[in-house]
Parts: C-alpha cells; sequence; structure tokens
C-alpha cells in the first residue's frame, strides 16, 4: 500500500539522470474500498511518493531554516523531522514558487491527532492533520499504522512566500512535521506514475474492492498528475488501467499480473517514458 512503500521510498538517493516509477494502488483500494476518508490518506500518501522524487528541495524540520517555537523534539520513522504536543507550538519557513507542499506523517493512533493552521503571507490557507483514525483508520494490510504523507496549497503569485504552521489541537495530540517546500527551482527526477488496474471478478470476491472503487482511486490520481504537473513538476501519468484486461492479464488469485500482464505494463511505462526523454 502507498503508505508502506512511501516509509520504504524515504531512503531512496536519486541522482541526476534517474527515472523513478511509482505503481500503488490495487490494494489500497481493495483495502479502503469505497472510504472517501480512506482514500484521502491515500492520496496524501501517493503525493508524498511523488514529491519525494519530483520535488527534492525542501526545508526540513530539523533544519535552521525552519523556525519553530515550543517546544519540539525529533520524530522516531526519519532523520530529519520533528513533532510538538503542543498546542500553540510554530514552524515557519519561506519558500519560493506558485505552491506550497508539506511533509507530514499520519498516524493511526488516538495520541496522533494533531491539527495545525497553515498560513502563508499571514492568510489562513486551511489546516493539516497527522489524524489517521478515520473511518477505522489508515492502517495498511502489512499492519503499518503511520505513513509519509504531503499536502498542497496552491494558487500562489511566484516569489517568495512566508509559511506559518500554528498547532490549534489539545495539548498531548502529536502534530508531525517533515518538511516545507515550494514549487519553484525544484531538482527532482522524472517521475511516472501508474493509475490503478482492475482485478476480476473473482479477486474482489476474495480479497475485496470493485471496479468503482479502482475508477475513484483514478480519477483522483489523474487529478493530483495534472495538478502536480501544471506546478511544473516532472510528474507523469501512466496509463495501465487500459492496457490490463482482468480477463487475460491475470494469475488465478485475479489481483496480480500474470507474464503477459507484467509484459503490457513494462509496454506502457516504457512508452510514457520515451515520451518524455
Amino acid at each position: 500500500m502507498a503508505a508502506d512503500q512511501g516509509q520504504k521510498a524515504i531512503a531512496i538517493k536519486r541522482g541526476s539522470g534517474d527515472i523513478a516509477t511509482i505503481m500503488v494502488g490495487v490494494n489500497d483500494q481493495r483495502i479502503y474500498r469505497a472510504s472517501v476518508v480512506k482514500r484521502g490518506y491515500y492520496i496524501a500518501f501517493l503525493l508524498r511518493l511523488i514529491l519525494d522524487s519530483t520535488a527534492t528541495v525542501r526545508k526540513t524540520g530539523r533544519s535552521t531554516a525552519i523556525a519553530k517555537y515550543g517546544t519540539w523534539s525529533n520524530t522516531a520513522v526519519n532523520n530529519f523531522g520533528v513533532t510538538t504536543t503542543l498546542k500553540s507550538a510554530k514552524a515557519t519557513a519561506t519558500v519560493s514558487g506558485t505552491a506550497v507542499y508539506i511533509g507530514s506523517i499520519i498516524q493511526n493512533h488516538p495520541a496522533a491527532k494533531g491539527v495545525a493552521q497553515v498560513r502563508i503571507d499571514g492568510v489562513l490557507k486551511g489546516t493539516i492533520s497527522s489524524d489517521g483514525t478515520g473511518d477505522g483508520g489508515m492502517t495498511t494490510a502489512n499492519g503499518l499504522a503511520y505513513g509519509p504523507a504531503a499536502f498542497r496549497f496552491g494558487g500562489l503569485s511566484p516569489g517568495n512566500h512566508k509559511v506559518e504552521l500554528t498547532v490549534t489541537s489539545a495539548n498531548g495530540q502529536n502534530f508531525r512535521l517533515d518538511y516545507i517546500a515550494g514549487n519553484a527551482n525544484q531538482t527532482g527526477v522524472k517521475t511516472f506514475v501508474s493509475n490503478v488496474i482492475r482485478m476480476n471478478a473473482y479477486g474482489y470476491a476474495k480479497f475485496g474492492g470493485s471496479d468503482s472503487s479502482v475508477a475513484a482511486f483514478n480519477a483522483d490520481i489523474a487529478t493530483l498528475i495534472d495538478t502536480l504537473s501544471d506546478d511544473g513538476l516532472d510528474a507523469f501519468l501512466v496509463n495501465n488501467w487500459a492496457a490490463i484486461n482482468p480477463a487475460t492479464h491475470l494469475l488465478p488469485d485475479g489481483v496480480h499480473p500474470n507474464p503477459a500482464g507484467h509484459s503490457k505494463i513494462y509496454t506502457v511505462f516504457r512508452s510514457a517514458i520515451l515520451a518524455q526523454l
């Protein structure tokens, strides 16, 4: 699932000329199904996966580039994030671009419902939350109860912007901050993101999910890629949904691609990559 892969991807170092491919969502849609809340978690996890490839210039929580007020401590699951349980704690940084990205962690835990208001140039733009307990929780099929996530605030004028996060949740609730970034001057790699392939009737009946759930996930993925492309990031949609026929391209479990299915996925990714080189 996207949260599982996001935690693994944090450690990946990418160099100039590398290409990233991302294909997650089959397990997310069969576990989260029709839940709008959980699909929201998935998109936050997927956004983080994409940004960790395409938007690598950021100001991290532990760096002096983010000014912190109140009590903050180091996050346990990575070497750059911070967390606070103090209402009114603040973090500020100046970044450049027409969009701001905030990296955080969503966790399914009663003490991880921290919420922060986001102001950009003094204007309240919304809130972000570390709360992953909604609608039964974001815990993955592998049992991971947290995941690296990201949130976007767009529609800004070009140039520098002061970003201020103010914790508004009650004392004792964890709010987690990994980084603050803008979309300008990013040096990440070209990233190719597959939409979700369908399972067949046997797979849906045995493992969960549905064609309608896949369609809802794919609509959100397409919107996300369009948004990031408009931001100027090198993120590209790969339409494996159209290439995989559930009747002929899956193993007997009705979920995983068979050799013919893998060949189709290879061809679709390769064509999308070559079109951008």
